[in-house]
């Protein structure tokens, strides 16, 4: 899929990041393989329930089928920038 929004240099993304204490790395490297995908997972869903709220605050009338199929357009075509700043 062809993204048709330009991506932001290296350096600016380098820049935004914050660094992590030597403790919360050595947890983060000390995960398995599944631990680490169960986790990305969850964050996963935790975001999608927050655009599906804000989606159904915004458009009270909407049934749980349109909300859905549009958690499911924004995560396709928007990027995960601008879906953090849609919940943010």
């Amino acid at each position: 899929m062809t993204r048709n929004r330009p991506r932001r240099p290296i350096e600016e993304v380098l820049d935004q990041m914050e660094l992590i204490s030597e403790e919360r790395a050595a947890y983060f490297r000390s995960l398995t393989v599944a631990q680490k995908i169960e986790m990305v997972g969850e964050l996963n869903r935790q975001v999608r329930r927050q655009v599906a709220d804000r989606l159904h605050r915004e458009n009270p009338d909407w049934t749980d089928q349109q909300i859905q199929a549009e958690v499911a357009r924004k995560f396709l075509n928007e990027s995960d920038e601008e879906i953090l700043e849609f919940v943010a």
